[in-house]
């Protein structure tokens, strides 16, 4: 299946609603030396990342998966109903689940996709804790409010830090050995390559950095030019740009992509920097965007 577009579907975006509020239940767990499954989250402030991915072969095969599931489960739900995706988690049509990796704001909105569609094959970092994997199963955290009523009954396919796996022809999945706050290890970004235009890389936090992403798809398609980025970079989260954040910058600005689509994580302070040094950003790329179930779909083709 040599792909020749990519048509990316964004379900959920922000993360959470209000970062100070974030903030303080992240402080909460630090200061008590919790993991993110005992801190009392503020529900309401719980939105997440997802995103629906779409591989257009020549033959005119299709190819799709789900990136993440968002982290309320009834934000996703209204998600996926407004966006007229139900029927789609249903079918065969999307037969995979890919977790980049295990922060709450990517993974517990699990059940409104295995309420659909419980069968799914799940793809994730070998690194899942033994309380995610419970949770998987159907087990409920309510003092964390990870809530999932659903076990999950389809494959489940770990993916050893340090590796690439072949999702689908030309789809690569590759595991950064990386730590995380919360307890949490391990991170998965995908590699598309599009045919007469490059690698498209798909990232969900990209904790790991921008500069890991670009040293993967040169040392993995050696001659092959860096196309297109979409998702969640993690280079001002909080509202300011940091020195990691002003690296990462400068590995994008120099990275020559012809489409860029960051949003989530990646902030607005980043956002705006980049395009102050004349990149050119998708019009999806407004972190914080305002994902409220009535808005149009947001789809960003490469």
């Amino acid at each position: 299946m040599s792909i020749k577009k990519v048509e990316i579907l964004t379900i959920s975006d922000p993360g959470w609603r209000d970062t100070e509020t974030l903030l303080a239940d992240e402080k909460r767990s630090a200061d008590a030396g919790a993991d993110q499954w005992t801190v009392p989250w503020t529900q309401s402030n719980a939105l997440g990342f997802s995103a629906l991915v779409s591989c257009f072969a020549e033959s005119g095969e299709k190819f799709s998966f789900l990136l993440d599931s968002a982290w309320n489960p009834e934000h996703m739900r209204e998600r996926l109903s407004a966006l007229e995706l139900n029927d789609c988690v249903k079918s065969t049509e999307t037969g995979t689940l890919v977790f980049t990796h295990e922060d709450n704001d990517h993974f517990w909105g699990l059940e409104a996709v295995l309420e659909l569609n419980p069968r799914i094959r799940i793809v994730m970092p070998e690194t899942f804790s033994a309380k995610a994997l419970a949770f998987i199963s159907g087990k409920s955290f309510p003092e964390c409010g990870a809530v999932n009523r659903f076990s999950h009954n389809g494959e489940l396919l770990k993916i050893v830090l340090g590796s690439s796996f072949e999702l689908a022809q030309d789809i690569f999945l590759a595991a950064f050995d990386v730590s995380i706050h919360g307890g949490t290890r391990g991170e998965i970004s995908v590699f598309i390559k599009v045919k007469d235009k490059g690698i498209l890389i798909l990232s969900g936090c990209c904790h790991h950095g921008v500069q890991a992403l670009l040293d993967f798809a040169s040392l993995k398609f050696p001659g092959v030019p860096l196309y297109g980025i979409y998702g969640g970079l993690h280079l001002s989260p909080f509202g300011f740009v940091d020195e990691r954040g002003s690296k990462g910058i400068d590995a994008i600005c120099g990275a020559g992509f012809k489409k860029i689509a960051c949003l989530h994580c990646t902030g607005d302070a980043a956002i705006e920097e980049m395009r102050r040094r004349g990149l050119k950003l998708c019009d999806s790329a407004d972190a914080g965007n305002d994902c409220r179930p009535e808005n149009k779909k947001d789809l960003v083709p490469f």
